[in-house]
């Protein structure tokens, strides 16, 4: 917990939230226009309002956290859009599921109790209340992957940069297991050479 809290406590992720609240008012708007005034609400539509208000949503978030929220990458816009794009649609998926999830199961629960009953509005709908939590839990999620990978170096570099570290310390370990230092390693685990 103490490595992740100043990752999060910090004025970079209050601008985040600060920019990344109205890309979820954009998103909650339009999907209460599409699920609650469109009446798409049934089976696959409430779905499909949901992920057309995540990329009204999406399409805010990157404008004002590219240009406000995080330090100029070096790479191009059009790489950081990709990269936005795959984050953004992990994010998706979770909203979706998250939402679908809430909708169907605990805030079911947790609407019948008597607090909620007492202090929500009887015009918030399980489906708004659904959506507004899923909403809620992926901006950690968004934060974490933005900074890491859409705004800093990139999907590619990061995983590249993993396999050399694995990779190195495999070779580390395979020279342990063979007596030898990392540099005099064999090359292949079914080359049992002694090290010279």
């Amino acid at each position: 917990m103490r490595k992740i809290a100043p990752f999060y406590l910090n004025r970079q992720f209050a601008r985040f939230l600060v920019f990344s609240g109205l890309a979820a008012a954009t998103n909650l708007l339009v999907g209460v226009l599409l699920y609650e005034r469109a009446g798409l609400d049934h089976g696959w539509e409430y779905g499909v309002s949901v992920s057309v208000a995540f990329v009204a949503g999406m399409a805010v978030s990157f404008v004002l956290n590219r240009w406000l929220t995080f330090v100029p990458s070096g790479r191009s816009v059009f790489r950081e859009m990709q990269t936005f794009l795959v984050v953004s649609l992990g994010g998706l998926t979770l909203t979706v599921t998250l939402s679908y999830v809430f909708r169907g199961t605990a805030v079911a629960g947790l609407i019948t109790t008597q607090w909620v009953a007492t202090h929500i509005p009887a015009s918030v709908t399980m489906d708004m209340l659904s959506h507004f939590l899923a909403v809620g839990l992926v901006t950690f999620y968004s934060f974490a992957c933005h900074k890491l990978f859409s705004f800093g170096p990139g999907l590619r570099s990061v995983l590249a940069r993993v396999t050399a570290d694995a990779t190195a310390r495999h070779r580390e370990r395979k020279g342990q297991d063979f007596g030898c230092s990392a540099e005099q390693a064999p090359r292949s685990p079914s080359r049992y050479q002694d090290c010279r």
